[in-house]
């Protein structure tokens, strides 16, 4: 029978009856077998709920169940946590260190051991693997001794990098980092995730509607089976905001933020996805895919920020293909050019119907040489506010002179944006947003103006 089970985990209800006005205090009061009566599982999350590791046991469905896990309407965003924010928690405090001055390590807010076994971690940013150039390492630095090399001796580390272990003979082993100088631990986003951490959701007929899933040891959303991802906000995560990593794989994404990861969407198998009107920000690369039988459509989104550019294929298609068209560019790389990738690898030309457009009518496979690819224009999307290290303070409606603007393609089943504005079957806008927003006279802050161009047209 179907069923709504509200969960508030913000310790404001007193019960756990699992009603609306007297809901669950967190998942794991809730019964087992309360999921897992078969029909559809409608799971309310009210406030912050700051969930671990436990997402894919007690509150999975069996298999051909229906499970919608949505934001509570009127309620502040549902996040699904999947690793620690250290960064001025109340939890925890920095101690400089006796042994090096100008480094600090983790404890409790009261002393002591904080009982963290440290995976992986991310300082100010995303990670962004041993590939890089050992300048821009200092901010993705792996906290384990089997780095690969990569990791800082404790008693030794450069500015923001960090390790982890004993370096005070505390007794115990701990987080530890050397900030820039004159700064302070806390004047960083620092994330710690304990072991595979991860979402991982192997069931099928699962939808995540208006969640925060964030954080991650090396994924913060892995699918391996059918599900439907909407107006969520995926990421912050050690290397992918979210992977399809089984042939069976049928992932379908609207109106989604992946934010601050290696990757956006990382495509490891010949599953079957559909991406439309999201947007990829501050990844080192929007997409990637590494088999050759995926099949894959990416229509109307925006990747902003990031490093590498927009695709990656890695290997050539055999069953697979790829349906790229009506899409919005705009990495900033790290050499500061101007450009859509880098000069190697394997790099994926865009539609004639992108932003910037290439002079072809279909996506190939391309020589990282290739001068139109390396060094095309790229016009600016024009959102209304970006920060590269804080999605939080970035805002992707588009300002009513963006070249995104009416430059979508319609996309079958899809009628609001995610804000619940009507979507325009038409020509939407590329990205999450259907709304633009009018710019200041002369120029400067964007008014308050919001027109709806559905309504204007």
């Amino acid at each position: 029978m179907a069923q709504t089970i509200y969960v508030d985990s913000t310790s404001e209800a007193v019960g756990n009856a699992g009603t609306e006005a007297n809901p669950y205090l967190d998942f794991e009061s809730v019964v087992a077998g309360d999921l897992d009566a078969g029909g559809l599982n409608v799971i309310n999350i009210a406030g912050d709920h700051f969930l671990t590791k436990t997402f894919n046991g007690l509150k999975q469905g069996s298999l051909g169940n229906n499970n919608v896990w949505q934001q509570w309407a009127g309620k502040t965003q549902g996040r699904l946590m999947s690793a620690i924010r250290i960064s001025n928690n109340a939890a925890y405090q920095w101690t400089e260190s006796s042994a090096q001055a100008g480094e600090y390590y983790l404890e409790l807010a009261a002393g002591g051991d904080p009982s963290i076994s440290v995976e992986n971690a991310t300082v100010d940013g995303y990670y962004r693997g041993i590939s890089v150039t050992s300048a821009n390492k200092a901010l993705e630095q792996l906290g384990t001794a089997s780095a690969s090399g990569d990791a800082p001796v404790i008693g030794s580390l450069g500015s923001l990098e960090f390790a982890y272990g004993d370096g005070d003979t505390l007794g115990y082993s701990t987080f530890y980092i050397r900030p820039a100088a004159g700064q302070t631990p806390d004047a960083y986003d620092i994330i710690i995730s304990e072991g595979l951490g991860y979402v991982d959701i192997a069931f099928n007929h699962h939808t995540l509607r208006g969640l925060h899933v964030l954080y991650g040891n090396q994924t913060a959303l892995e699918i391996r089976a059918r599900v439907t991802v909407e107006n969520c906000v995926v990421g912050l995560s050690e290397f992918i905001a979210i992977e399809a990593s089984s042939a069976g794989s049928i992932l379908t994404m609207r109106n989604t933020l992946m934010t601050q990861s290696h990757r956006g969407l990382s495509v490891q198998a010949a599953g079957t996805i559909d991406v439309a009107n999201c947007v990829v920000h501050n990844a080192h690369l929007g997409m990637r895919i590494s088999d050759g039988g995926a099949t894959v459509s990416w229509k109307n989104n925006l990747v902003i920020g990031g490093e590498s550019g927009g695709i990656q294929q890695s290997v050539a298609f055999t069953t697979g293909s790829l349906d790229e068209t009506n899409n919005c560019w705009y990495p900033r790389l790290n050499d500061g050019t101007n450009k859509l990738a880098y000069i190697t690898g394997n790099w994926l030309l865009t539609d004639a119907t992108d932003i910037p457009p290439r002079e072809d009518t279909q996506v190939v496979i391309a020589s990282g040489s290739d001068p139109l690819l390396v060094k095309r224009a790229l016009p600016d999307p024009q959102v209304v506010a970006y920060d590269n290290h804080n999605w939080e303070l970035c805002d992707f409606h588009m300002l009513n002179t963006s070249p995104c603007v009416d430059a979508g393609t319609p996309i079958s089943g899809l009628t609001l944006d995610a804000e619940g504005v009507a979507y325009d079957v038409s020509t939407p806008t590329i990205g999450m947003f259907q709304t633009t927003v009018a710019e200041a006279a002369g120029g400067g802050t964007p008014s308050s103006i919001i027109s709806n161009k559905i309504i204007t047209r």
